[in-house]
């Protein structure tokens, strides 16, 4: 069975509901799901041995929340070129965040990431939840699943 790592920041709520609806879609395809907020990570022993890795963070003034530079120092560490990744994150004036992480994770990490990444205006819903749990089976079917 082929596993995923989703890791979320959130602010108001939005991209942690996106990372629950990626996570439905990519569990509807038969991947193992463990979810975690970027806050629950503390070692680069914390992302190791997944099949898949997804990002997201809501964009706060131009940018990913400060946690993102940290999680993406710890996949670093990780050496996870190769592995599948894809990117996520929500906002309410511009959007920029998703694609920050996206151009890091495919390039210095040198991840296997999904073209395009999920950008979300708030709020977070259910269309954008089902747009999301979409996302989540793209993500599974690049992964193998």
């Amino acid at each position: 069975m082929k596993t995923a790592l989703v890791i979320y920041n959130t602010k108001k709520g939005a991209t942690k509901k996106l990372a629950e609806c990626i996570s439905e879609g990519l569990n509807s395809k038969g991947v193992e799901v463990t979810i975690k907020e970027s806050e629950e990570l503390a070692s680069v022993e914390d992302l190791k041995n997944f099949d898949g890795y997804v990002l997201g963070s809501p964009t706060y003034y131009t940018e990913p929340l400060e946690d993102t530079a940290r999680i993406l120092e710890l996949a670093a560490e990780a050496e996870l070129k190769g592995k599948v990744g894809a990117a996520f994150g929500a906002y309410g004036w511009s959007g920029e965040a998703p694609d920050i992480i996206s151009a890091a994770m495919g390039g210095r990490l040198e991840m296997d990431m999904l073209p395009e990444p999920l950008v979300v205006k708030t709020p977070a819903t259910d269309d954008e939840c089902a747009r999301a749990a979409s996302y989540g089976e793209l993500i599974a079917q690049k992964m193998g699943a």
